[in-house]
């Protein structure tokens, strides 16, 4: 799939350095970039302004708060950490397979 400003991607764990730099490669080809990050405010100045861009509030556990802000995307990008949702010290300790992970 070309991404190009038709495209709204919604990057989930944008504040992260994987998300951060999935933020500006998809900025750099012209797509419409969603940051979807815990906390916002915390983010404000953290990204170039653009005016293709967006950061809106979302949490990998709370489905809620995902639902609300993936409508309208034509894509997601995955960059949240594991520990954002499993904990830290549970990537070693869970597996999150088909059976036991729902969204």
């Amino acid at each position: 799939m070309k991404v190009g400003s038709s495209q709204l991607i919604a990057v989930l764990g944008a504040g992260g350095p994987t998300g951060k730099l999935c933020v500006q490669q998809l900025l750099d080809v012209d797509a419409s970039v969603r940051a979807v990050v815990r906390s916002p405010d915390k983010y404000k100045g953290a990204f170039a302004a653009d005016p293709a861009f967006e950061i809106v509030k979302g949490d990998v556990t709370d489905l809620a708060s995902l639902s609300a802000a993936l409508e309208g995307v034509t894509g997601i990008v995955f960059a949240a950490s594991s520990s954002t949702y499993f904990g830290a010290k549970s990537v070693e300790n869970e597996v999150c397979s088909p059976s036991n992970c729902q969204l």
